[in-house]
């Protein structure tokens, strides 16, 4: 048992305890007053007497029932305030402060999902790694301030040009990568080329005469046995060839690792989209 789970039972006895006392008080108080009233003489001589007996007990008993209602008022807000730190506990945890995305952690908890429901369905899904380059320069020549605003855009920028089902993260400096369930290759770098030749618009507090770019490594889910891990593995490697062919551009990796005769070791086949001048 996790220590936070413990905590949650702990505290789900408390409250159920405060609970069964305040039940209990009400009971008593119907009980003890209707058996004390029934059985109360009447008589001048003892009715003064008596009444104050029964106020003195009928008021214990309110005031137990008024403490067993407060002091279960206030668990209730004990509890809401755990349930909120722990909700924000796990924001943090999981989300980039600098762009609002989802960190490596949450992104790769969340993408393991869909990936394995994908294959599991045998429906289609695509990983893309993607890099921004020139981000060290940005920050060394604007500052880190304006570095920031530049990943903030970036990241606004994708955001705004793909669907609520995608997932987007930051996994790294300038490191990104989105997952597209139900999506196609074809799609998918229609879709990619999109983000790709609006991207040195989206940060125009560098001025025109600086141009910041991204390149984009692409994978396809190739079959219910295909892991998160596989396809990261091979986006990577695409991203890597889009580096090497010139930055600027999107490559496309093939679905399975590709042995090489000769005698460096496996490399990949790779299917780049050529580069075009940014809109």
């Amino acid at each position: 048992m996790t220590r936070t789970t413990g905590s949650r039972l702990s505290n789900a006895r408390r409250d159920a305890v405060v609970l069964a006392t305040l039940i209990i008080a009400v009971m008593l108080l119907i009980w003890n007053g209707s058996k004390f009233f029934h059985s109360l003489p009447l008589s001048d001589e003892n009715f003064g007497p008596g009444i104050r007996l029964a106020s003195t007990a009928l008021t214990l008993n309110v005031a137990l029932i008024l403490f067993g209602w407060r002091r279960y008022v206030d668990l209730q807000h004990e509890a809401e305030m755990r349930a909120e730190h722990e909700r924000r506990a796990v924001v943090l945890a999981t989300t980039d402060a600098i762009t609002g995305l989802y960190n490596r952690k949450g992104f790769a908890d969340r993408a393991g999902q869909l990936c394995a429901d994908a294959g599991e369905c045998g429906q289609s899904l695509v990983v893309i790694s993607f890099q921004v380059h020139r981000f060290k320069t940005v920050n060394d020549r604007f500052g880190h301030a304006l570095g920031d605003i530049a990943l903030q855009r970036f990241a606004n920028h994708v955001n705004s040009m793909i669907r609520g089902c995608d997932l987007f993260g930051r996994v790294g400096g300038e490191e990104f990568v989105l997952v597209l369930p139900d999506t196609g290759d074809r799609a998918a770098m229609e879709a990619i080329e999109r983000i790709r030749a609006g991207f040195a618009a989206a940060v125009p507090e560098l001025g025109r005469d600086y141009r910041i770019t991204a390149s984009f490594g692409v994978a396809v889910l190739a079959g219910r046995h295909d892991t998160l891990a596989d396809m990261m593995e091979r986006a990577d490697r695409a991203l890597y060839a889009s580096k090497m062919a010139g930055r600027d551009r999107i490559t496309l990796a093939p679905p399975r690792l590709v042995s090489v005769a000769s005698d460096r070791q496996s490399e990949f086949e790779y299917a780049a989209m050529p580069r075009r001048a940014a809109g």
